[in-house]
């Protein structure tokens, strides 16, 4: 009998929590551990589909064991967390040295915490921070809650009552996008062969053209409510039993209006819980593998990118894999890659405009500027996410019951007030919330940043690693 995923997935975080709270930075049982963890990973990958029939929570499970994975190559083995020191071991000089008062303070604190509970916490709030909000170490471009006051955080009240109102509004939306789920409509616009677009260009009518828009904006929709929804219930709970404060929980997404580039949507508007791991992988693979020893210039820039995203290529392709996508038919390698691209595509464009600017001492009004970035963003997306949705949207309408919300509030209220809704009759819906409904399920796939384990609000704020907005990695 094979082991439940969700039983390798806790094996998994034991294993990695363990390790980083227990051995020194040059212990061969951490590479020994790499071992285990992509073991309990792959296993995970591989039963999701046969112990979780609804294809959404399996990519969760399957997509939160394979973020662990590279995590840990990340903390484990190339940054070298410690509980010695508190810090990588590969930090660069001057953070040592803006970090020499804090070890000196904390050193009597070091050693009444030095018990097997204290290095356990460690391992644990290491294997759950992802954004590390709040140290030296915090990636680029985590959200605040004041732009024009970067240091201000709401009190406690205010920010538990927005916060459950973003978490039922979340819900809601991914439950009417459940009820308007419609199979007829995944096969008639989302199957695989309405992936191709300039090849039949001249075949695709308005209506597919229209569903294809409405794909991007629900695969967008469908994840800022899934991601942002686990992200804030965790909040609200973290909050509501004063285990964390609201500073600790910066916004999830950036916002929409920076999304105006490729290399913004990605870098800025998007989550950033996958940052750190993919910048520390990249930068060893270009100076270790390639011997790029240099930070700045044309080749260590575009090969930085393309590194990057191919390394979420492979971490998504993983996924799919969990969420029970043929390998045959995983559109993740593409649509990662054909990222990178695109951003370098975009970059040359900038180039040739601020060229074209210098020479002609003229510029567009920065609303146009703006305007054009966003279409640009908009019609590429358009263009490149179906190569990697369909397969999932196809697959989810193919499950029996393959919805994210384990109850339906919507349904519900049908079931109580419209007689039709009793007599087995699906409520009619907009075409438009049929396609987000369709794409909704695929775009839960996309999420493998969503907690599955509330274990982690047990551990806020421990030593100068702050855990409690990471609940997400």
């Amino acid at each position: 009998m094979k082991p439940h995923p969700i039983l390798l997935l806790f094996l998994e975080v034991t294993v990695c929590a363990t390790i980083l709270g227990f051995t020194i930075p040059q212990s061969p049982i951490r590479l020994g551990g790499l071992l285990i963890i992509f073991l309990c990973m792959w296993k995970c990958i591989t039963t999701c589909p046969t112990y979780l029939v609804r294809s959404a929570w399996a990519s969760l499970a399957g997509g939160y064991a394979v973020s662990i994975f590279f995590h840990y190559i990340d903390i484990a083995l190339l940054s070298q967390w410690s509980f010695e020191t508190n810090m990588p071991a590969t930090e660069p000089p001057q953070l040592k040295d803006e970090y020499e008062f804090v070890r000196r303070w904390k050193s009597p604190l070091a050693k009444k915490g030095s018990s097997w509970k204290g290095k356990l916490r460690f391992g644990l709030s290491s294997t759950f921070t992802t954004r590390f909000c709040g140290t030296p170490h915090e990636v680029r471009n985590v959200p605040r809650f004041s732009y024009s006051d970067p240091k201000y955080a709401p009190s406690r009240p205010r920010f538990i009552r927005d916060t459950a109102l973003t978490v039922l509004l979340c819900y809601l939306i991914l439950d009417a996008m459940d009820e308007g789920a419609d199979p007829a409509m995944v096969h008639e616009y989302f199957s695989e062969q309405n992936i191709p677009f300039f090849r039949r260009f001249h075949d695709i009518s308005g209506n597919e053209i229209l569903m294809r828009a409405s794909g991007g904006i629900g695969v967008i929709l469908g994840l800022m409510c899934s991601q942002g929804g686990f992200y804030n219930l965790f909040a609200l709970i973290s909050n509501v039993l004063g285990l964390s404060a609201p500073k600790d929980w910066p916004p999830f997404y950036g916002s929409p209006l920076e999304a105006y580039s490729l290399r913004r949507f990605w870098g800025v508007f998007w989550h950033q819980t996958n940052t750190h791991k993919f910048n520390s992988i990249s930068n060893f693979v270009l100076r270790n593998v390639f011997k790029i020893q240099a930070r700045r210039g044309f080749i260590p820039k575009y090969a930085r990118v393309i590194i990057i995203f191919a390394i979420s290529a492979v971490m998504h392709f993983l996924i799919d894999i969990s969420g029970g996508i043929p390998v045959h038919k995983s559109g993740a390698v593409h649509f990662f890659c054909t990222q990178a691209f695109g951003i370098v595509i975009e970059d040359v464009a900038i180039k040739l405009y601020s060229y074209i600017t210098v020479y002609t001492n003229a510029r567009l009004p920065l609303l146009v500027e703006r305007v054009l970035g966003f279409t640009w963003v908009g019609l590429f997306l358009v263009w490149s996410t179906p190569m990697y949705v369909y397969p999932m949207m196809y697959r989810s309408a193919a499950g029996p019951n393959d919805v994210i919300v384990p109850f339906s509030i919507i349904g519900l209220l049908n079931y109580l007030r419209l007689p039709t809704y009793r007599a087995g009759q699906a409520t009619k819906f907009p075409d438009f919330i049929v396609a987000l409904s369709s794409i909704q399920n695929a775009a839960n796939a996309l999420a493998p940043d969503i907690h599955l384990l509330i274990l982690v609000i047990s551990f806020p704020n421990h030593r100068s690693i702050r855990v409690s907005d990471e609940s997400i990695a």
